[in-house]
């Protein structure tokens, strides 16, 4: 592919981008005014432990937020996201550092967008599936809309992306530049989300399996690996020792300092073996809505039909809700409550505990609406009735993404037994997330996009193969 083309490329995604951006960012600042941060930035949700936190450094000397009880964090998220913004807060305005910051996501997320259609073409040999590639990701919205949020979902996808294209490009064109970026934005990728840090053992095997025969050669590459991401957390590292006299690599803990309760962990560990979906309060028909001291009363969750008709486990589950709303019990009796019911659960319904329920919770992280990020509602202030045809056509995008494009990884493997690898990160994200932390978020689930829209692209291929004028490629 010719850079002039790639350059071209660019830009274009680029402009459509940026003009999408302003688009969805009207639409959400609309409905919410409260979380305008600037034209385009989205100050909502979990801004005030990342940006909030780097602020504070800047106003205060002091990198910390302040959690849900009002205590000073000063592990919790780690600062390397918001360095970007940092450096610009040393020009310009608060507003305009977070325009510039969105600006800086959506020129990743473009990028991301060019490595992505470059690895279809490189699987495929076909110039027409590069552009049918930048098409489809022109029209999706669903990484675009978190482009403008102040949270790291979208900026670490795009990272976690852009390095498995180097990789892919070091195994195909033995390029050692491909191999030293990989390195660089997988390191980016895992100071953005801590959990990805996983994925290093994986390409250890996986390096240590291609070099098996020449272990001269795995020694640099190893180094080369380990080397960005050292230098990336060794302050970080060396920061909070002399803080807290301890070593902590990412966070304080596994929830960064939020705070929470230890009746609340309770419940939301409850409230996953049941099944359900214990940390989306803010969605009225989740439970985690029902069991909120706030958002109760506005709930439309009903228990299953199960739990109804087991009325000793009905009402031991009601009194522990109406008990923590109401602040009736302390943490300790909470707890307590909560383990005595989930033994009560194992041992009535095993099979729910130990396989169906973990089957519930791993659809309920990938079966949604497809469209649920964008702000599009009937009931929103500037709602259009053409705003339904762009949340339906994202709904359905997401489905032929999700199924078709699953399978066009496992059968890819005709053009390049390595496709199958693209798989690993949706199995990753739903072993780690639905099954191991019980949180089903889906915001969670948002790296899959990228790699199957290369299935897609590839099954579509395939079916194209049926026709006596096309040939497969091989690589």
């Amino acid at each position: 592919m010719k850079r002039t083309v790639l350059w071209m490329s660019f830009f274009i995604v680029l402009s459509v981008k940026l003009i999408t951006v302003n688009y969805l960012a009207g639409l959400t600042f609309c409905e919410n005014p409260e979380i305008k941060g600037g034209i385009w930035a989205n100050t909502s949700g979990d801004y005030f432990s990342y940006i909030g936190a780097m602020e504070n450094y800047i106003s205060q000397g002091l990198y910390y937020f302040n959690n849900n009880n009002g205590d000073k964090v000063f592990a919790g998220r780690m600062p390397h996201y918001s360095i970007p913004y940092y450096l610009l807060r040393q020009i310009f305005s608060i507003s305009t550092s977070l325009d510039l910051f969105v600006l800086y996501q959506v020129i990743i997320e473009s990028f991301a967008i060019i490595c992505l259609a470059l690895l279809i073409f490189d699987i495929t040999k076909r110039n027409w599936t590069f552009y049918i590639s930048l098409l489809l990701s022109l029209i999706s919205l669903y990484n675009t809309t978190w482009s403008f949020a102040m949270i790291t979902d979208g900026l670490s996808a795009n990272y976690l992306f852009i390095s498995v294209f180097f990789f892919w490009r070091f195994f195909t064109l033995k390029s050692r530049l491909s191999f030293y970026l990989f390195s660089i934005f997988l390191a980016l990728a895992t100071c953005l989300r801590p959990y990805l840090i996983l994925f290093y053992p994986v390409s250890g095997l996986f390096l240590f399996y291609h070099f098996r025969h020449s272990l001269r050669k795995l020694f640099p590459i190893a180094f080369a690996l380990a080397l960005p991401i050292t230098l990336l957390l060794s302050p970080w590292v060396i920061r909070n020792y002399f803080l807290f006299n301890r070593v902590i690599l990412f966070q304080q803990d596994v929830y960064a300092g939020y705070g929470y309760g230890e009746d609340e962990l309770a419940i939301r560990r409850l409230l996953s073996i049941l099944g359900e979906d214990a940390t989306t309060f803010w969605d009225k028909n989740t439970a985690a809505s029902f069991f909120h001291k706030q958002n109760y009363k506005s709930s439309d969750y009903k228990y299953p039909s199960y739990l109804q008709r087991d009325t000793t486990l009905y009402r031991a589950i009601e009194d522990i809700r109406l008990s923590y709303i109401n602040g009736f019990d302390s943490k300790n009796l909470t707890v307590q409550k909560a383990n005595e019911i989930i033994g009560t659960y194992r041992s009535k319904h095993p099979f729910r505990f130990y396989l169906l329920n973990n089957i519930q919770l791993v659809k309920s992280f990938i079966i949604n609406s497809g469209s649920y990020y964008l702000p599009i509602s009937k009931s929103f202030t500037c709602y259009q009735p053409v705003q339904w045809v762009i949340k339906l056509s994202q709904s359905l995008l997401y489905y032929i993404y999700l199924i078709p494009g699953f399978l066009g990884l496992i059968f890819g493997t005709k053009y390049n037994r390595n496709v199958r690898l693209l798989l690993f990160p949706t199995i990753f994200l739903i072993a780690l997330f639905p099954v191991f932390f019980k949180a089903i978020e889906w915001r969670f689930f948002l790296p899959f996009y990228y790699f199957h829209q290369v299935g897609l692209i590839l099954l579509f291929c395939l079916w194209l193969s049926k026709w006596p004028n096309y040939k497969v490629k091989y690589a």
